[in-house]
């Protein structure tokens, strides 16, 4: 194990005790039904989920929906974060369809509260295209990003991180759908933002380096594909140690 890795393992476990000790004296003082008590879970439940400890996070992502939909009613923004953070669990847990529904349902919701050009809405649009990826739904999923997209642009303008996390998210349905030269533009396109703003070492840039990889190798263009493939490896390995596994992603 590396030291970023133990590390990382050491920041979780602290942010864990942390965090059921804030609960447990937030509990004792105000109760279990409290909406303290729902941050304090929400809160709980992300370092869970970052730990792996799914069904725990799940757990705890339950409880605080309960709170907040008897504290500030079914739609509510508040409640809508909930929903956000166990439709992010079911997703790891492989529950695609429940996870559907409940990105679904907030995105309704924010849309009401916030408008269909704010932040929250690009998110919880992306997230739906997510779910329809692993769903096998190209079709949906691909509008849903370019959704996402359109959003993030009236928001940050062309040249943001969430740019690039839309055109990486897109590129990866268009290379699914066979659409290997479109997929090349949007990687390169989020390769140089977020080499630009995040720095040529960031994880974000491993992101794409390796997505570009897998384009340029099903393009057969090989040895640049094993260029990119190396310098997503390198970021990676100094970022998170060398047995991180390196994979296409989504963000």
């Amino acid at each position: 194990m590396s030291n970023s890795e133990q590390d990382s393992i050491e920041t979780l476990t602290q942010a864990r005790i942390k965090y059921e000790n804030l609960l447990a004296k937030d509990e004792a003082k105000y109760g279990s039904m409290h909406p303290q008590i729902s941050d304090d879970l929400n809160r709980l439940g992300v370092v869970l989920r970052e730990m792996g400890e799914f069904t725990q996070a799940r757990s705890a992502f339950e409880r605080a929906l309960s709170i907040d939909e008897l504290e500030y009613g079914p739609s509510h923004p508040n409640t809508c974060g909930s929903i956000n953070n166990l439709g992010y669990v079911l997703l790891d847990m492989g529950e695609f369809e429940r996870a559907l529904v409940l990105f679904q349902r907030a995105l309704v919701d924010i849309k009401k509260a916030y408008g269909p050009n704010h932040s929250d809405t690009a998110k919880l649009t992306r997230n739906v295209g997510t779910v329809y990826q692993f769903l096998g739904k190209l079709k949906e999923a691909k509008e849903y990003f370019e959704q996402s997209l359109a959003i993030n642009v009236i928001l940050y303008g062309d040249f943001h991180p969430e740019i690039a996390r839309d055109l990486n998210n897109h590129a990866n349905i268009l290379r699914l759908m066979g659409w290997l030269d479109e997929a090349k533009t949007d990687l390169l396109r989020a390769l140089k933002i977020n080499e630009e703003i995040l720095g040529s070492n960031h994880p974000e840039v491993a992101t794409v380096a390796n997505n570009l990889g897998n384009v340029l190798r099903d393009l057969r263009e090989f040895p640049i594909a094993k260029t990119f493939y190396t310098r997503a490896l390198l970021i990676d390995e100094e970022v998170y140690g060398s047995t991180e596994c390196l994979k296409s992603k989504v963000n």
